[in-house]
């Protein structure tokens, strides 16, 4: 986790709703590199607002170890990663790739953590690519 996200913590988690949408929009416009839209920021504020507190504090209260499973893997699989994502660092996608047989990987240079949004012409022809390669 980066500190874009683990700044914002335990703020996430909170059950008072001004601390949390205020968090929660600092948190949002940590996700990407270059500064949103407001009708991004807004949509991608409401998405974040539906989740309820407890079930934030739920996913970063869990502790998992899935290298295992991503070991056993068969399938292709494609990381898309921007390369200034401050949320979930690249070490990440970096780490996955070294453990899943058929991963590829690909890093989107200027980009935070939402690729699709950010740099939707790179992440589209990544994603068609990928799926012409694919036989399943």
């Amino acid at each position: 986790l980066g500190p874009k996200l683990t700044q914002h913590i335990p703020a996430l988690f909170s059950n008072d709703a001004t601390e949390a949408v205020a968090t929660l929009g600092r948190f949002v416009r940590d996700c990407e590199a270059a500064p949103m839209s407001d009708g991004d920021f807004y949509e991608t504020l409401g998405f974040n607002c539906a989740t309820p507190p407890a079930v934030r504090l739920g996913l970063f209260s869990r502790q998992l170890d899935n290298d295992d499973v991503l070991a056993s893997l068969q399938r292709p699989v494609m990381l898309v990663h921007g390369s200034d994502d401050g949320v979930l660092l690249p070490a990440a996608s970096q780490h996955i790739r070294a453990r899943v047989p058929a991963a590829s990987l690909h890093q989107v240079p200027g980009v935070g953590h939402a690729v699709f949004r950010e740099a939707p012409e790179v992440f589209n022809r990544l994603l068609a690519d990928f799926a012409a390669t694919v036989r399943l």
